[in-house]
């Protein structure tokens, strides 16, 4: 499903503000106003760095949805300190702590997992359990010539349920920017019509079968983003 939101400038956006938003992250703000549809119906919302946090988290989980994300730059109340100074033995390596609230209930897990650099996330959902391993083919140089060789990932559970969602989002971006090319092709600096070039992209790439007959290609082609003390080892 498709579902597209234009929002207004940010200084309008903080005069629509309610008094209980008006401490919170502008990530925070957005995504709950982009998930309030789907409030209390359980389901798992994931979230790239920017929207991110343990906020984000607490705020979507007293709305009665869950959230997995990638922490990146909002690391406030997160244990980015102990997580990263973790000792991890190779690649695909993982661990986690997890928060209690005032109840003594789990309601937080902040995981890091190690591919070809670490990754950071926080959920209240999923484990940190062995998920599906990812499968790659990769070049190796042996004493004669190159060769692609399988390689193969361990990645926890929390992982896995981030990026079964969020690569389709990277996808459809390399998709829209590298294969239909619309605002590149159009050649304006016009910011209007590039975000109506980007919108018109986004909807094309959400047509059904448009992988498979590449109906716009030819069209295109002729228009020239608490402490840490308080969390426990699992």
């Amino acid at each position: 499903m498709l579902y597209l939101q234009l929002v207004t400038t940010a200084g309008d956006q903080r005069q629509r503000l309610k008094p209980t938003e008006s401490r919170l992250l502008h990530g925070t703000v957005v995504l709950k106003h982009l998930v309030s549809n789907w409030a209390g119906t359980d389901r798992v919302v994931s979230g790239d760095s920017y929207f991110a946090s343990v906020e984000a988290a607490l705020q979507l989980k007293s709305m009665g949805l869950r959230f997995v994300g990638v922490v990146k730059n909002s690391t406030t109340r997160y244990p980015m300190a102990a997580l990263s100074t973790l000792e991890v033995p190779t690649r695909g390596s993982s661990d986690s702590l997890y928060h209690r609230n005032a109840a003594g209930q789990i309601d937080l897990m902040a995981a890091m997992w190690v591919d070809r650099d670490r990754r950071y996330f926080i959920s209240t959902t999923s484990t940190c359990l062995d998920g599906a391993s990812i499968e790659r083919l990769r070049w190796r140089t042996g004493a004669e010539e190159s060769e692609r060789v399988p390689l193969t990932i361990r990645q926890p559970q929390v992982a896995e349920v981030y990026y079964q969602s969020c690569a389709q989002i990277d996808r459809h971006n390399r998709c829209r920017q590298d294969d239909l090319r619309i605002e590149h092709a159009y050649g304006t600096h016009d910011w209007s019509t590039r975000v109506n070039m980007s919108i018109l992209g986004i909807c094309v790439l959400w047509t059904p079968g448009y992988f498979t007959l590449g109906l716009m290609v030819p069209w295109v082609a002729r228009l020239k983003r608490t402490s840490t003390r308080t969390w426990q080892r699992t």
